[in-house]
């Protein structure tokens, strides 16, 4: 309950902050977790954060994380305008929320923080979770790739950023959606 009153305190923060300047909210947070000046954020982080605050938590977090924190966390995405849509379509039914766990980033971070180009993918980063809100809302392409013997189903979103794409997987739940991963190819 802590973390989540952290969060929703920091978040009102970004929200309130013009220059949301993540980097000076969570000093931990840096490209790949190395010593940096938290004071200067690229203009990459910049445009991101700006159209996007809760991309700070997501970073934030997703460096605890990746330094070997256990805690239960539960971040939250409202759906609207073309993700809603879009998940309408292909799901038919109306989800309000998506939401990513402490769990599903570590799932991202055995799964492809390490060893991905034998796959022919690059390895994700905890700056790279930063990204899933952009992906999210402005994919290139969504599709549904399979269901579940439960008949949830999962839909993969793909995002062109810098270069780089960017695929999402989705499970649904009853009006919410679950990332359960994250990856990335040249």
């Amino acid at each position: 309950m802590a973390v989540k009153q952290q969060i929703s305190r920091e978040s009102a923060e970004l929200k309130n902050n013009r220059f949301r300047d993540f980097r000076a909210l969570f000093p931990g947070y840096c490209k790949g977790l190395e010593p940096c000046d938290n004071t200067v954020m690229t203009d990459k982080e910049k445009r991101l954060a700006e159209k996007y605050p809760e991309a700070a938590i997501f970073a934030a977090i997703a460096g605890s994380v990746w330094q070997g924190s256990k805690a239960a966390v539960k971040m939250e995405l409202q759906v609207a305008g073309r993700l809603k849509a879009e998940l309408q379509r292909l799901l038919g039914t109306d989800v309000q929320t998506i939401f990513v766990t402490d769990s599903d980033i570590r799932h991202i971070k055995k799964q492809h923080g390490q060893g991905e180009a034998l796959r022919g993918q690059i390895d994700v980063t905890p700056g790279d979770i930063a990204f899933i809100p952009l992906v999210l809302n402005e994919f290139d392409t969504a599709e549904h790739t399979e269901t579940d013997r439960k008949g949830n189903k999962k839909i993969l979103f793909k995002k062109r950023i810098d270069g780089l794409v960017y695929l999402a997987a989705v499970e649904r739940g009853p009006h919410k959606g679950e990332v359960r991963t994250l990856w990335k190819t040249p």
